[in-house]
């Protein structure tokens, strides 16, 4: 993991690209750290925006889906 990503152009924590951040981003980057099989593009996944692809984009995600915003949408 960890691989070096390119300029994001889409919505933070919207990793399957619907348009809107939801339970299925969820589930997305859940089944990419678990397999590593990357089903849309691998900056979708940084949703901490740090260059890594981690548990930290997942704790980031479920922020956003809480409504903790601790990582600013873009």
């Amino acid at each position: 993991m960890g691989k070096e990503l390119i300029n994001r152009k889409s919505l933070r924590g919207d990793v399957n690209l619907s348009g809107s951040v939801d339970i299925r981003d969820s589930t997305a980057l859940s089944d990419y750290l678990s397999s590593g099989d990357a089903q849309y593009p691998l900056e979708c996944y940084d949703v901490s925006d740090d260059g890594k692809i981690d548990i930290r984009d997942y704790t980031a995600l479920q922020d956003l889906l809480s409504g903790k915003n601790s990582y600013p949408l873009q």
